[in-house]
């Protein structure tokens, strides 16, 4: 057999893996050859002579895998692929039956390689062990892994590698890796892999290696889902277009008859001619949300837009806006599938929430005028105007400087919300108030307004984002506040009271980077003005009267 002593002059073998494609443990060099990363050449030469001699391995095969562990760089291929880090009869036997293993203290990689087998060999993947798959990727560290090989070599006396090499190996593998599994996930699971792949996907944390898998394993999905998206998006352009000649249909009749009520929207128009195209658009959204979510995940970890999802929530907010006039209920439930659809789509989102609230005060709005209408005559007692408004509101500071529940300047709000138990009918008692405050344009009646709502919320708590929304609302009325207080400070050249304020502002807005940096960039000190005009008025009349004397002298 001395013909493969010099194998490391033989010519290199075909690209893939070097002739060898490494896509289970049971046809690696190592396994297949019985020897270890640890052993020397002279065993990995007599290993190879006696598997040839009794005919266990056609020869060209066994000839393969020889070289490839004989020399340097294909020897790495093998390495990377294997088991690294784990002992050889260990690894072994989880070659012959991967699921006999325990993975739990494993090296990253091994780990990794190995649960890509399992799957790969035709174990129905849950969410839980592709998502700890995935975090197996992502600790893979070529520094360290390039250690436990060098450590191999040294043992058996091959050259050691560096990092670099061990790098552009790794990364080469990982793309193979995640195409196969890939591969594996899409067979004969069609219908769960969106939603496998999304739930796998929640959480994950971005970081270079878990990255490189996750963005190949999508890579993959996305050259899958093209053709049904692609499909999916001609549906949904068709069900917005039809939605839309119907809303200029009607955005016509309205001009013409010049009266909403003429038509008689409430029943014909929305049952019938509406109804289908709506549902029709709903439904594809719905497959839309499924089938890209996992795109939209992967970008919202890279905080980019997903391009598709963005024209699609883009045109059905539109839609949604303009249909809302004829059929808010069903105009809401478009609106909500597409805020939705704004997870992965961070440059629409704060549109497509600000669309969806505005769409639900007006409901709640029109829900509490027909089921409290005494309830808005009494906020119209408030004022009948600005004006009068912010009189009004002035005048019960003076009486009531403190805000509380038995001197509220909103004793209507308090009544409803002890007996209310609606939930809509509280939201749109709740906005029609907070609107009170929109309406003004002076910055201290908004403030006493906006600290008596905040009182009256403190003793009747609102919960969920509609409270989230309203009590970052009155927050930014009492950061106008504080800047009013320290613009005005300034202006009076008040070192005193600009301290105060600002002490104020970082109490009450500590927990605000943003507001912080505005707050310790006022922290300098006011140099009271030089009185410019007094000494310019003593200055230049000096200079008259040395004028006028010098005259006289002459």
């Amino acid at each position: 057999m001395g013909a493969v002593d010099d194998v490391e002059a033989v010519d290199e073998v075909d690209s893939k893996r070097n002739g060898v494609a490494y896509e289970s443990l049971t046809n690696n060099p190592f396994f297949m050859l019985k020897v270890s990363p640890e052993d020397s050449l002279e065993v990995l030469t007599d290993r190879f002579e006696d598997i040839v001699d009794d005919h266990l391995i056609d020869e060209q095969a066994a000839l393969k895998y020889y070289q490839a562990l004989s020399s340097s760089l294909p020897r790495l291929e093998a390495e990377v692929a294997w088991l690294p880090g784990v002992p050889f009869a260990q690894a072994f036997e989880a070659a012959r039956d991967s699921k006999v293993a325990d993975l739990s203290d494993w090296p990253p990689l091994a780990a990794a390689n190995l649960g890509v087998i399992r799957i790969a060999m035709g174990s129905e993947a849950t969410a839980t062990e592709l998502k700890s798959l995935l975090a197996q990727w992502q600790a893979v560290q070529p520094d360290e892994l390039t250690k436990s090989i060098s450590r191999q070599r040294e043992a058996s006396g091959f050259p050691a590698v560096d990092v670099e090499q061990v790098k552009e190996v790794v990364e080469r593998h990982t793309r193979e890796q995640a195409k196969h599994l890939f591969e594996a996930l899409s067979r004969g699971a069609e219908e769960r892999l969106p939603a496998l792949l999304s739930e796998a996907l929640e959480g994950i944390e971005e970081s270079s290696s878990s990255c490189r898998f996750t963005r190949e394993l999508l890579t993959a999905y996305q050259r899958w889902c093209d053709e049904p998206m692609k499909a999916l998006g001609a549906e949904i352009d068709t069900s917005l277009q039809q939605m839309n000649t119907l809303l200029d249909s009607v955005l016509e009749l309205d001009i013409e008859t010049e009266s909403e009520a003429d038509m008689e929207i409430g029943s014909g128009i929305e049952s019938e001619a509406f109804h289908a195209p709506a549902e029709t658009l709903l439904e594809c959204l719905n497959r839309w949300e499924v089938l890209s979510r996992p795109l939209r995940l992967e970008c919202q970890r890279r905080s980019v837009d997903e391009a598709h999802s963005m024209r699609v929530v883009a045109a059905t907010l539109d839609v949604g806006i303009r249909a809302h006039t004829y059929i808010p209920e069903r105009a809401t439930e478009l609106v909500t599938m597409a805020r939705r659809l704004t997870l992965g789509v961070p440059g629409i989102a704060k549109r497509a929430e600000l669309i969806l609230n505005m769409l639900q005060d007006i409901a709640d709005l029109n829900y509490l005028e027909e089921h409290a209408p005494d309830f808005g005559r009494w906020v119209e007692s408030l004022g009948s105007d600005q004006e009068q408004l912010e009189a009004t509101i002035l005048a019960h500071e003076q009486h009531h400087p403190e805000p509380s529940i038995e001197n509220s300047l909103f004793p209507g709000l308090v009544e409803l919300l002890e007996s209310a138990t609606d939930e809509a009918l509280v939201r749109g008692a709740w906005v029609r108030c907070n609107r009170v405050l929109g309406e003004m344009t002076k910055v201290m009646p908004l403030v006493h307004a906006a600290r008596h709502l905040i009182e009256i919320e403190r003793q009747y708590p609102l919960e969920g984002s509609f409270g989230e929304r309203l009590r970052s609302n009155w927050q930014e009325m009492l950061w106008l506040e504080v800047q009013a207080g320290i613009e005005l400070s300034r202006y009076l050249y008040n070192q005193q009271n600009l301290t105060e304020w600002l002490q104020k502002g970082h109490e009450r807005f500590g927990h605000d980077p943003d507001k912080l940096r505005f707050l310790d960039a006022q922290k300098t000190t006011i140099d009271p003005p030089s009185d410019n005009g007094v000494v310019n008025f003593v200055v230049w009349g000096v200079i008259a009267i040395v004028f006028f004397l010098l005259l006289l002298s002459l």
